[in-house]
Parts: structure tokens; C-alpha cells; sequence
């Protein structure tokens, strides 16, 4: 886990790679949601996230992530929930979706599963639920730390508390959402990407959460590949292109595909292709 986390993005860039395919909504995560802060300790405080987005459906009613400290200091992670302006068709989820722990003291560089299930759902009308969390992290210096700021006439010590997002979906009694797309547009008067194909729910008002692949259709072979993450809000997007990716331009045949889990399950639900 540690090996795969230590090529995580600093939130910067993260942030920047959130549109790297899907503007607005796609979440490229091969690597953890990832904080790096430049804090009064000697070595900052650095921690991630394993994932934040999980489906919990009537089959999977449980799933998990894990609560990282990259950092040379004992980090106490808290989790919170987030109150939520919900529509018609997404509805609060906070009283069946419950997590564990609360808090959490995790030694430096290691890590700590959080576990998310869904309660109760015999009393649950069918539908999609949602539940928001916030997980903030604290590292307080240690006692050569202190020595050290005692030493250079420091006196006040500012602790800082990064917040990383968890969204958690719910879907009881329903089936999983699907989605549309439509054929490769091209941009050629744009010089970051080489064109997009354009994506739409087809229950508007749930999520979307899947996985994409555009391949050469020619070879086979995959030149991006992410996850699709459409909000309840969101009912349209487009997968972008980037034109480092695809270097044979506009005289290349690319296929889009896209499977409506992530990680991907089985086939994909739809395969679109510009030639």
C-alpha cells in the first residue's frame, strides 16, 4: 500500500489531474487522494486517502479505504459528516450509512482501514442515497520538535489540519445507473486536446460512477484510462483527449469504453468509436 501511495499526487496537482479526461466531473485516481502541507514540524505533515468515492449497493453493502500517514509524525485522522442540500432523487443518507472509526491515531507511515456499511435497508424506500464526509488530519509536533522551536525563540506553534472529501452513494432497490456517449468530436483549434466524446446519464438526477478506457482501435492498446464519476447534478460531461496521449491526432481510430463499476466488472456497458 505504501509503495503504491508514495507516487501519489501533492493536492496541486491532483486538483490539475482532476480534468485530465472528463471535464468537469471525471476523477483520474491512479494514485490516492493525497495531501501534502507545509506545516511547523520538521519534515510537514503529509497524508491520503485511498479512494473517495464509494458505491454501496443491495449486493455490496460494505466497502473500505485506507487512512494514510505519510508523514514522520503520529497523525490523528477525524471523520465528520457533511450536511447536504439534496434533490428529488439523491436523498440523505447519513442515517443508514454508517462508518467506523470516528477517529483514528495512525502511526507515521502506515496505515489504517476505515470501513463504510449500509444499516437497516429493509426500512429504506428504493432509491439512491448519499452521504458527504470530511476526514481531517492533525499532526502535533514531537518533543524534538518542540526542542528545536524552543531553541529558535519559537514560542506559538500553528497546528494544521488538512480536509479530504469522501462521497459515499447508496443505491437500494434500484438498478445502476447507465450512461450514453456520442462520437469522438474533434478540437483541432485547441491545442491541449485532441478532441472529446461527449457523455450523458441516462437516469438524470443519480450518479455515475465507472470506469473509462480509450484504446487504439488499431492495436489494442489503452492510452487513457480513469474513472467516470457524474454527480447527481451532473447529467453531462465530455471525456477529453489530451493530444500527449494520442499522437497519431486526428489519423488515429480511438474507441471509448466504459464499464458502469470502478474498478471494472465483467464487459464494458458501452464501446464507442470514431471510425
Amino acid at each position: 500500500m505504501l509503495s503504491q501511495i508514495s507516487s501519489a499526487f501533492t493536492a496541486e496537482n491532483w486538483r490539475t489531474s482532476a480534468s485530465l479526461f472528463v471535464f468537469p466531473v471525471l476523477l483520474t485516481l491512479v494514485a490516492p487522494v493525497h495531501a501534502e502541507i507545509a506545516s511547523t514540524t520538521p519534515k510537514g505533515l503529509s497524508v491520503a486517502l485511498s479512494d473517495n468515492v464509494l458505491v454501496l449497493n443491495d449486493t455490496d453493502r460494505s466497502a473500505s479505504l485506507e487512512l494514510v500517514n505519510l508523514g514522520s509524525l503520529p497523525t490523528e485522522f477525524a471523520l465528520q459528516s457533511v450536511k447536504m442540500v439534496m434533490n428529488a432523487k439523491t436523498q440523505d443518507g447519513s442515517e443508514f450509512i454508517r462508518w467506523a472509526p470516528q477517529r483514528a491515531k495512525v502511526p507515521a507511515n502506515q496505515t489504517i482501514p476505515m470501513r463504510i456499511s449500509a444499516r437497516q435497508l429493509d426500512k429504506l424506500p428504493p432509491g439512491e442515497y448519499m452521504l458527504k464526509l470530511n476526514v481531517s488530519a492533525l499532526t502535533r509536533p514531537g518533543p524534538e520538535a518542540k526542542a528545536a522551536e524552543k531553541a529558535q525563540g519559537v514560542a506559538v506553534t500553528i497546528p494544521i489540519m488538512p480536509v479530504l472529501p469522501v462521497t459515499v452513494y447508496l443505491r437500494h432497490g434500484i438498478a445502476t445507473p447507465g450512461i450514453r456517449a456520442q462520437k469522438l468530436v474533434y478540437t483541432p483549434k485547441d491545442r491541449e486536446y485532441l478532441g472529446y466524446f461527449p457523455v450523458t446519464k441516462t437516469v438524470p438526477g443519480q450518479s455515475f460512477v465507472g470506469q473509462i478506457q480509450v484504446i487504439n482501435q488499431a492495436t489494442g492498446d489503452v492510452l487513457s484510462s480513469g474513472r467516470l464519476h457524474l454527480r447527481p447534478t451532473t447529467n453531462e460531461s465530455v471525456v477529453r483527449m489530451p493530444r500527449g496521449k494520442f499522437t497519431a491526432g486526428a489519423a488515429g481510430t480511438y474507441c471509448l469504453k466504459i464499464w458502469d463499476h470502478f474498478p471494472a466488472k465483467g464487459n464494458p456497458i458501452q464501446e464507442q468509436c470514431n471510425g
